[in-house]
């Protein structure tokens, strides 16, 4: 009974969440959401001839996120909402799989421990309540652990078969959870379903592993998250509390501690934490320390908790369904900065958005361009080329939109770069979040937009009201 009121209530917390933030929040949400609404126009208009472009579109990521969303996609057009139920759904479906694994490891009261940790986690739900390649790794995962552990059918292999497939297709990081997931399981029974998962995803990934490799490789990285250098011991630390905030929150930190305590570990708990390890390290010792890179290992490591807890359960579960009152009940009212690093209270707290609508009208008022090449110069969870397009997706119009920042950033390769668009979009009064790296790049705005006006190349500045919950505006130019 606590587990489905704890599941309903993060459910229903999510959904008003997502009612009440319906623009994409993010880039990456904004990224995979054009995809889906391009692919599934794209299958509209040319039929299933297209489909192979879909599965091949991006080199560097797989495809089944945006792959499995295309029937929500055709059927609810140009609806993020609807595709953010669907990965909703598919965490709860994720965690009730994991459930009924752990029940059968470890009994009723361990799989009701499971479900309502799951729920409890900030990163999970604050990943998963976006739109993103989560909901097919999760259910990629938990499929792997009950075809594994809770399933004894003799045709379990082929349900194994298809969650590696399925894991695999979602994100590379699945990789980095099964291969010692499977080298501490050590069971020949596995073998046939390793082999039709490798065959299920070699579809995708026998022609891009040496870009995926080289783009993981690459993200691990990416230092707009990075709380410092590895081998520094306030690097660690800051890391460690940030961990606790942001993944496990505290009520999940003292149930492990308990649980880590009593030492009571079965093959399930040895196996699921010896996946979630490498994940752990792995992101850890990379510049990128973004929270959302450990979610898998934070999902193996509460089914090992829950799997291992064989006394004091019912304290254990009062423990997380607190925090879930905290992160429904009790979450904050007012806008959180970041996006990245967020606790069980500001998972649920809405998010300043920007509504590039106004643009869209204008650049239609003043322009006959249909679809306009468009660059972007910044970089927010607000401003960049995704949110932009979407803009122009809500119209049923694909546009076209090019990030005008680069590493080596150049004023006058900038100005070049943004000669070849017909709109261009800055703002030169928007710094963005430090705790993600923003104003490092935005600190070129001003001079970027005083640049396009010195070139005679666009008519402009158009000043553009964008803010949602908050005034913003943006500098809109026009190709002459």
């Amino acid at each position: 009974m606590l587990a489905a009121l704890a599941v309903a209530a993060v459910t229903l917390q999510a959904v008003v969440w997502m009612a009440a933030n319906p623009l994409p929040s993010y880039w990456d949400e904004a990224s995979y959401y054009a995809s889906t609404i391009h692919f599934a126009r794209l299958l509209q208009h040319d039929g299933i001839d297209s489909f192979g472009t879909a599965w091949n579109f991006d080199p560097f990521r797989p495809p089944i996120g945006v792959i499995a969303s295309l029937p929500i996609a055709l059927t609810i057009r140009n609806s993020l909402f609807a595709l953010r139920v669907l990965s909703f759904l598919g965490f709860i479906g994720a965690a009730l799989l994991i459930g009924a694994t752990v029940r059968r490891v470890a009994g009723t009261e361990a799989a009701a421990l499971a479900v309502i940790m799951i729920v409890a986690s900030p990163i999970l739900v604050h990943s998963l309540k976006m739109f993103g390649t989560e909901y097919p790794l999760f259910l990629g995962i938990a499929g792997m652990l009950y075809f594994t552990f809770g399933c004894e059918h003799r045709f379990a292999w082929i349900g194994l078969g298809a969650a590696i497939g399925l894991g695999l297709l979602a994100k590379s990081s699945f990789a980095v959870v099964a291969l010692p997931f499977f080298l501490a399981r050590r069971n020949r029974r596995d073998i046939p379903g390793l082999i039709l998962g490798l065959l299920i995803a070699s579809t995708w990934w026998a022609q891009h592993l040496a870009d995926a490799i080289r783009f993981g490789l690459h993200s691990r990285q990416f230092i707009a998250h990075s709380l410092g250098a590895p081998l520094g011991i306030t690097t660690f630390s800051r890391w460690i509390a940030a961990v606790i905030r942001c993944c496990t929150g505290y009520g999940l930190a003292l149930i492990f501690a308990i649980t880590l305590a009593k030492r009571k570990a079965n093959a399930f708990a040895i196996a699921t934490s010896i996946a979630a390890l490498p994940l752990l390290i792995g992101a850890y010792s990379g510049s990128n320390h973004n929270p959302r890179l450990i979610a898998p290992a934070i999902l193996l490591l509460t089914a090992a908790a829950a799997s291992a807890a064989t006394a004091r359960v019912t304290m254990l579960a009062t423990i997380a369904a607190l925090q879930i009152f905290a992160m429904t009940v009790l979450h904050r009212t007012a806008m959180v900065p970041s996006y990245i690093w967020r606790g069980t209270t500001e998972v649920m707290a809405p998010i300043e958005q920007w509504d590039f609508h106004p643009v869209k009208v204008f650049v239609d008022n003043a322009t006959h361009i249909r679809i306009p090449r468009i660059a972007v110069m910044g970089a927010g969870y607000q401003l960049n080329p995704a949110n932009v397009e979407e803009a122009w997706l809500r119209d049923g119009v694909d546009a076209m939109s090019r990030n005008v920042w680069r590493e080596d950033y150049d004023l006058g390769h900038a100005v070049q770069f943004a000669s070849s668009a017909q709109v261009v979009i800055t703002a030169p009064g928007f710094q963005g979040d430090a705790s993600d790296g923003q104003p490092r790049i935005n600190a070129h705005n001003v001079e970027f937009a005083r640049a396009l006006v010195a070139s005679g190349l666009f008519s402009g500045p158009f000043e553009i009201e964008v803010g949602v919950n908050e005034p913003a505006k943006v500098a809109v130019f026009l190709r002459r």
